[in-house]
C-alpha cells in the first residue's frame, strides 16, 4: 500500500517548468557503455559527476517523506518524477532489506517507475552518463529492475534486468560515447528506472530501492522552446506557452459552461483563485525579498560581520513561518469559494479550464482531482513565480539565499550573480537595490491587478452572458482606457513601466555603473545574455537595466496570471484584443 503523502504549503514549496517539447538533434554516431562499478563510471566521466544522495531530506519527523519533482533541479540539475510520487526513507519499514548506500536515506517511487530529466537552470539539457545503486533487487521473476536512457533523437538503451542476492547493492550506470572521438558525450536527455513490481513498502511483491543517483554535469542544450524562461528560444516569434512546443493554456472557444446555475459560482471561484494566488505571490515576494535584502545590506555596510548575517537569517526563518500560515488561510478561502463546483466546471476548457494545468501540477507532486488539490497546486505555482520575480529584482538572490540556507527549498530561485559573499562597501548600493525591488513589486502588483479586473470582466461575459457581444464590447472599452498605462514601455512616463524606470533612475543613476553590473555590487551583469536574448543587446545604462527588468517582470507576472486564470490567453483577447 502506498503511504499517505501530504505536501504542506510552506517555505519549501517547489517550482515548476512546463517541459519543452524536444526537437531532435542531428543524427550523431553514439554508442553506450554499461558500468557495474561506480568508481569506473566516475572515472569514465573524469569525475565530472553530480550526486543526488537524498540525504538532505528530513526523515526524522516523517518517514517516508515526500519531495516535489523539481526539488533537485536548481542545485543538481535533475527533475525526478516517480510513479505514485517521490519518497525518501531510512529503510521503508524493512531495515533488514533496505540499507542506504549513504546514510541516512534511500529513495523509491510510490509505485515502480521513476523518470529523470536534466536541466541547466530552466533549460532542458543532456548528460553523458546516468547511474544509481539498486538496493535489494533479488526477485527478477516477480518484478525485474532496470535502467533505460533516451537521447533527444529518441534512441533508447537499457542495462537489461538488474538482479542480485538478498539485500544486494548493485550499481548500474550507462555512459554515452561519441564513436568518432571515443569520449563521453552529453547525449542522454532522460533516464527511466524500473524498481521491481510495485511500491517498496509492500512486502507482497518485489520492491527495490535506489540510492546515490549519479549523472554527468548537465551540459548539452536541447533545442526547442523552453516553456518558462521568458525568451523566444527557437526564434519563431512566440515565447513560452504561446509557442506550440509548449502546453497551451485552456481555450474554451469563446463559450461558457452553459449552465446558468453554475455560471455565478464559477465567477466566485475564479475571483477567489485570483485573489488568493496574488496574495501568496505578493507576500512571498515581500518576505523573501526582505531576507535577501538583509544579507545584501550586511555585505555592503558591514562586510565580514557574521553577526549581521546571523540576524538576517533569523528574520528569514520567521518569514518562512508566515508564508506557511498564509498558505493555509488561502487554501481554506479558495476551498470555501469553490465548494460545490462539479469536476466538469473546474477542469473543462469552457469552465475554469484547469485541465490545462495538469502537467504543470504534476511537477509538484499534485494530481488535480478536486478543489483541495487545485488550491494546493496554485499555491505551488504562485510561490514559484514569486521567487522568479525575486530572482530578477535581486540578481544575487540565489547566492545570498544559499548563504543563509534557504535556497534548497526554493527550486525556482534562478541562478544569477555570485559575489562570493562579499560586497563593495557602498551603502548607496543598498538604497539602489531597495528601489529596484520596490519598483519591481509595485509594477507587477499594479499590472496584475489591472489585468485581472479585465480578465474577470471577460470571464463574466463568457459564463453569465454567453454570445452577448454588447457585454464583450463594454469590457473591451473599459480595458482600452487603461491599456496605455498597463502595457506602455519604460519610455512612456505615465505607464507603470515608465514609473518603475524613473524610480530606479532616481535611486541608482548617480552610482558608478560598473558597480551595478559587478557581482560584488548589484550583480546585474549576470543577466546580460538573457537581456540580449530579450532584445536588449547591451547593458550600458540604467535605462537598459530597467528595460530588461521590465521585460522579465512583465513576463513573470503574466505567468502568475495564467496560473490563476487557465483561460488567460482567451480572456485577454476579449478584453484587450490581443
Amino acid at each position: 500500500m502506498t503511504p499517505e503523502k501530504t505536501v504542506a504549503l510552506a517555505w519549501a514549496l517547489a517550482g515548476t517548468l512546463a517541459t519543452a517539447a524536444v526537437a531532435p538533434h542531428p543524427a550523431a554516431a553514439v554508442s553506450f557503455e554499461i558500468y557495474t562499478d561506480r568508481a569506473a563510471f566516475d572515472a569514465r566521466l573524469a569525475g565530472d559527476v553530480k550526486v543526488v544522495d537524498f540525504d538532505d531530506i528530513d526523515t526524522a519527523a516523517a518517514d517516508p517523506a515526500a519531495f516535489p519533482p523539481e526539488h533537485y533541479r536548481s542545485g543538481k540539475g535533475a527533475v525526478i518524477v516517480g510513479k505514485g510520487g517521490q519518497l525518501v526513507s531510512r529503510d521503508f519499514g524493512l531495515p533488514d532489506d533496505f540499507a542506504p548506500v549513504s546514510s541516512p536515506n534511500l529513495y523509491a517511487p510510490g509505485d515502480n517507475e521513476t523518470d529523470v530529466s536534466f536541466y541547466t537552470g530552466f533549460q532542458p539539457t543532456a548528460v553523458a552518463g546516468v547511474g544509481a545503486v539498486f538496493i535489494d533487487a533479488d526477485y527478477p521473476l516477480i518484478g525485474p529492475s532496470s535502467l533505460t536512457v533516451r537521447t533527444a533523437g529518441g534512441a533508447a538503451f537499457s542495462t537489461g534486468t538488474v538482479s542480485g542476492s538478498d539485500r544486494s547493492q548493485l550499481f548500474r550506470g550507462i555512459v554515452a560515447v561519441d564513436e568518432g572521438s571515443g569520449q563521453p558525450t552529453p547525449a542522454i536527455v532522460a533516464a527511466h528506472f524500473v524498481t521491481g513490481s510495485g511500491y517498496i513498502g509492500d512486502d507482497s511483491g518485489e520492491g527495490t530501492g535506489l540510492d546515490d543517483l549519479v549523472f554527468g554535469t548537465p551540459r548539452g542544450l536541447v533545442p526547442g522552446e523552453v516553456c518558462d524562461n521568458c525568451i523566444d528560444d527557437d526564434g519563431d516569434g512566440y515565447i513560452d506557452r504561446a509557442d506550440s512546443d509548449c502546453d497551451h493554456p485552456a481555450d474554451g472557444g469563446g463559450a461558457g459552461i452553459g449552465d446558468p446555475g453554475t455560471a455565478k459560482a464559477l465567477g466566485k471561484c475564479q475571483k477567489a483563485l485570483a485573489k488568493g494566488g496574488s496574495t501568496v505571490a505578493q507576500v512571498m515576494q515581500k518576505l523573501l525579498g526582505d531576507c535577501i535584502a538583509g544579507v545584501f545590506a550586511c555585505h555592503q555596510t558591514k562586510p565580514g560581520d557574521p553577526a549581521c548575517v546571523a540576524k538576517a537569517k533569523a528574520k528569514c526563518d520567521k518569514n518562512s513561518a508566515k508564508v506557511g500560515g498564509l498558505g493555509t488561510k488561502v487554501i481554506h478561502a479558495i476551498n470555501k469559494s469553490c465548494a460545490g463546483l462539479s469536476p466538469t466546471a473546474v477542469f473543462d476548457a469552457r469552465g475554469l479550464g484547469f485541465d490545462a494545468e495538469r502537467n504543470d501540477c504534476e511537477l509538484y507532486g499534485v494530481t488535480l482531482s478536486d478543489g483541495s488539490s487545485l488550491s494546493l497546486c496554485l499555491g505551488h505555482q504562485q510561490i514559484c513565480r514569486a521567487t522568479q520575480l525575486v530572482s530578477r529584482a535581486y540578481p544575487r538572490a540565489r547566492e545570498l539565499a544559499e548563504e543563509i540556507d534557504v535556497a534548497n527549498g526554493l527550486p525556482c530561485l534562478e541562478a544569477g550573480a555570485d559575489g562570493n559573499q562579499a560586497g563593495l562597501a557602498d551603502p548607496a548600493l543598498v538604497k539602489c537595490q531597495a528601489a529596484i525591488a520596490k519598483a519591481s513589486m509595485t509594477f507587477t502588483s499594479k499590472r496584475m491587478k489591472a489585468v485581472a479586473k479585465c480578465l474577470d470582466g471577460a470571464f463574466t461575459c463568457l459564463q453569465q452572458k454567453p454570445g452577448n457581444d454588447a457585454c464583450r464590447r463594454k469590457v473591451a472599452g473599459k480595458c482600452a482606457k487603461s491599456a496605455a498605462t498597463v502595457f506602455g514601455g519604460v519610455d512612456a512616463p505615465k505607464s507603470l513601466a515608465g514609473k518603475a524606470a524613473a524610480t530606479i533612475a532616481k535611486a541608482c543613476g548617480a552610482i558608478r555603473f560598473s558597480d551595478l553590473l559587478d557581482a560584488g555590487g548589484l550583480g546585474m551583469g549576470a543577466f546580460g545574455s538573457d537581456c540580449a536574448a530579450a532584445g536588449i543587446p547591451t547593458l550600458d545604462s540604467v535605462a537598459d537595466l530597467s528595460r530588461c527588468l521590465v521585460h522579465f517582470q512583465t513576463c513573470r507576472s503574466d505567468r502568475l496570471l495564467e496560473k490563476q486564470y487557465p483561460r488567460a490567453f482567451e480572456l485577454r483577447a476579449i478584453a484587450y484584443g490581443f
